[in-house]
């Protein structure tokens, strides 16, 4: 990786050919030594052994197929609500890097943490609340050269697969960091209100408008169709059972086929 061309965008980078995550790395860094990791200070590596998903879901790709990549931001410990909005605006910084490479009005978020090209995964964001300094670390991995045997998943898919071409892993990781920043500048400079930036994140959501399973903590689930993302940055659906509408904060969304749609269960 040539970091020359991405020092000005950060606030100190460091990149590893592999490590475990780099969510454990700059989560170690920053509570060690807080001061030596300012904000939008980046870790990345060429590959990770122990990448963690949502869920603890483990996230592994051959080395240099993918970008793995944390960003470290400081929002003010006042601003609650912001929390909720960073890995949508990872997530959109990452479908705005993709776009521009090549995928246009093909890549899309999935709230709250995924990026699709149609319906399978390119990309996903772990965001991770480092409470001793009171950051928050947003660790992305996105697919580039996987072929389709080497990933693990059937709905998912990388650039490579996509047709996309004349892209490097810095050109990728650099679209993303500015978009990151103009995005984090945008909701810093508005007070942390996210009310401009809402109606960014609506329109480049693939859920929004979509029949949804939603799978709640507590085993909880039901189905419905997302009508839009609240203030705070939750997912609005209404469900299917008796039309009302619910905002969760956090949970597995699962898109659905249309034939899919109209059953519940609460409980196992």
């Amino acid at each position: 990786m040539n970091l020359s061309a991405l020092t000005n965008l950060v606030g100190r980078i460091e990149w590893m050919p592999t490590t475990g995550s780099t969510n454990t790395d700059l989560v170690t860094a920053v509570t060690a030594d807080p001061a030596a990791w300012p904000e939008f200070s980046v870790i990345g590596a060429d590959f990770q052994t122990e990448g963690r998903g949502r869920a603890g879901r483990t996230w592994q790709a051959p080395s240099g197929s993918s970008l793995f990549v944390s960003v470290l931001l400081r929002p003010p410990a006042t601003s609650t609500a912001v929390f909720g909005w960073l890995p949508l605006l990872a997530g959109l910084a990452i479908r705005d890097a993709i776009a521009s490479a090549g995928l246009g009005e093909r890549a899309k978020v999935k709230w709250p943490n995924d990026v699709l090209v149609g319906d399978k995964k390119i990309a996903g964001v772990l965001s991770e609340f480092v409470s001793p300094v009171g950051a928050v670390v947003i660790g992305s991995g996105i697919n580039l050269l996987q072929t389709r045997d080497q990933l693990a998943v059937e709905q998912s898919t990388s650039l490579q697969l996509e047709g996309v071409e004349g892209f490097t892993a810095e050109s990728i990781l650099s679209a993303y960091l500015i978009n990151l920043r103009g995005y984090y500048q945008a909701l810093a400079a508005a007070n942390f209100d996210a009310t401009a930036l809402r109606a960014k994140v609506i329109a480049g959501c693939a859920t929004i408008e979509r029949s949804v399973r939603a799978i709640l903590p507590g085993d909880q689930e039901f189905t419905g169709v997302a009508t839009d993302i609240d203030p705070t940055g939750r997912l609005v659906i209404r469900k299917d059972l008796d039309s009302s509408l619910v905002s969760i904060s956090a949970g597995d969304i699962v898109h659905l086929r249309h034939f899919e749609a109209g059953s519940e269960r609460i409980g196992s």
